[in-house]
């Protein structure tokens, strides 16, 4: 009987000892899950503070406040509250609204909101499949600096493009293959035409048979300097002279411009009036007259200065420097004989920029003759000698 009373304790210590150490088990088992879990929401935790986006959510039928993320805001009080505390007071008041709006009647919205520190969020707002209310916050600090970026580079582009068309001279620009990209409103007003008409069809700022010959002036800017010409091209009914520049644009292309010399081109004609009429009246006196020009070179002559000096009208008509004609003459003994010569033909050549007013002398010729020599700067530059 004792035995068998032994043997029925020893079963049930052993039953309650395998229900301990299953029971421990579990416990075991669900602290280790428990501490797993946790692992995993403090990881996701961590991981959601790195990235530049937020939530807060409320439980439907008014339940707690939650969030997860960085919310932006200081101080205490709720998540919540600490964003509407650092939103300038504006967005603040349009966001409690649209929150109210949403917790209220489930009406989702969307914005964009800033901080006073000058930090950007987009917020949205919408209910959950279970009824909660959502609040989503993503930083735009980034994009929204890049969209400053962007419409300050395009204000600037437009300024540009207005100062560019507001220029009084045609200007134009041309590619690697000097093809015609970009013109003002002056280089298409010039062809009578609109400025995509004529970048469209490539038109060119010359008459018909010299649009090959201004292609060949940018072909020799384009090599790295600049290149000039001056043409004719009737403009609004009216035969106008352009001088053309076309100069390299530092990437293989040319820009070009082109200046109205017309008025330049009438005076030159009417100073060329005057001087030929000037001409002819110094040709009929008797004295001998020279003019040099500011290069130093014989500009006009009459028959009485090649007569004083014997010296052939074929060679002086080929505007020799007056350092060349002293030296003929002093070769034909026409001129007085100095001790230095090349003093004195310094001295000569140095009036071009010392001489303000007339000067006269006397000049002893070989031949005993005695001239008088009146020298006068010219108007227009150089030396008159009489």
């Amino acid at each position: 009987m004792i035995e068998f009373a032994a043997a029925i304790g020893f079963v049930v210590a052993a039953i309650f000892a395998a229900l301990w150490w299953r029971a421990h088990a579990r416990l075991h088992e669900t602290l280790l899950g428990r501490e797993a879990l946790e692992q995993s929401r403090a990881g996701l935790a961590a991981m959601l503070e790195t990235v530049p986006a937020a939530a807060l959510w409320w439980r439907r039928g008014g339940g707690e406040e939650s969030a997860i993320g960085r919310i932006p805001g200081t101080g205490s009080g709720s998540p919540y509250s600490r964003l509407l505390g650092a939103l300038v007071p504006s967005d603040a008041a349009r966001l409690r609204e649209a929150v109210d709006n949403l917790r209220e009647t489930g009406a989702g919205f969307a914005m964009t909101v800033s901080e006073a520190a000058g930090s950007g969020y987009r917020v949205e707002g919408c209910l959950t499949a279970s009824g909660d209310s959502v609040l989503w916050l993503a930083d735009v600090s980034d994009e929204r600096a890049s969209e400053q970026s962007r419409n300050v580079d395009a204000a600037a582009l437009t300024a540009l493009r207005q100062a560019f068309n507001a220029i009084p001279l045609p200007v134009w620009r041309r590619d690697r293959s000097l093809r015609l990209i970009d013109c003002n409103n002056s280089y298409a007003g010039a062809l009578d035409s609109l400025r995509d008409v004529v970048l469209g069809e490539s038109r060119e700022l010359a008459p018909e048979a010299g649009r090959e010959k201004a292609r060949a002036l940018a072909r020799a800017a384009a090599t790295g300097t600049i290149k000039s010409e001056r043409r004719h091209i009737v403009i609004g009914g009216s035969r106008r002279l352009l001088e053309v520049c076309e100069l390299p644009d530092g990437n293989g292309g040319t820009i070009g411009f082109a200046i109205d010399r017309t008025d330049l081109e009438s005076a030159e004609s009417e100073l060329a009036r005057h001087i030929n009429a000037h001409g002819q009246v110094l040709e009929n006196i008797h004295a001998a007259v020279a003019i040099y020009g500011a290069d130093k070179r014989l500009s006009f002559f009459n028959s009485a200065f090649a007569r004083l000096w014997s010296v052939e009208e074929e060679w002086l008509a080929g505007h020799p420097s007056l350092d060349e004609v002293l030296e003929r003459l002093r070769e034909r003994r026409r001129i007085p004989e100095f001790a230095d010569f090349r003093l004195f033909k310094r001295q000569q050549l140095g009036l071009f920029t010392s001489l303000i007013e007339p000067q006269h002398e006397l000049m002893h010729l070989p031949d005993d003759r005695t001239l008088s020599v009146s020298t006068s700067p010219h108007p227009l530059g150089g030396l008159l000698f009489v």
